[in-house]
């Protein structure tokens, strides 16, 4: 005997946040948002982020997965990501660490949690945002925002102690 959709255990740790017309925003288990689109309610959006997540897992080989293998998956996050460090820097793509998605990821946590742990790292990080065009300023906010929406190492989804 088969079951319906709405008698179908739902997958554990799945939320739907908001439906907009671009789709359904659905927050995964590890606090990582994901918006699905062309789906006809949150039931199907929920199952469709589950077969991502899972499939994620399966590739990265993880039980769980942390906030930064979602961010190395994200086409635009990581283009705005290396746009901002070849902006400061253009020796910055000749590094081995900007030519992987996963290691830009893992420099740019590092880059943030300094920034964030180190007054004078702040200071120079303010006057390079202060001094910048229009454009690489809304980068910078778009970056800061993903930071900000970022859970600390010891949260879900967080990278956990290895950090230390």
């Amino acid at each position: 005997m088969t079951q319906s959709i709405e008698s179908q255990a739902k997958p554990e740790g799945f939320e739907v946040i908001e439906t907009t017309d671009a789709g359904i925003a659905v927050r995964l288990p590890n606090g990582y948002e994901v918006n699905v689109a062309n789906v006809a309610n949150s039931e199907e959006a929920i199952a469709k982020s589950s077969a991502y997540y899972e499939n994620l897992k399966q590739n990265r080989d993880k039980d769980e997965l942390t906030y930064t293998d979602m961010l190395s998956t994200n086409r635009e996050f990581l283009t705005q990501l290396r746009k901002s460090y070849a902006y400061r820097d253009s020796a910055n793509q000749d590094e081995d660490w900007f030519k992987e998605d996963a290691e830009i990821v893992n420099y740019f946590v590092n880059d943030m949690r300094w920034r964030d742990n180190n007054t004078v790292s702040m200071v120079k990080s303010v006057m390079r945002t202060g001094s910048a065009g229009d454009e690489e300023k809304e980068r910078t906010a778009y970056l800061f925002g993903v930071w900000d929406q970022m859970p600390d190492f010891w949260e879900t989804g967080g990278s956990g102690l290895k950090v230390l």
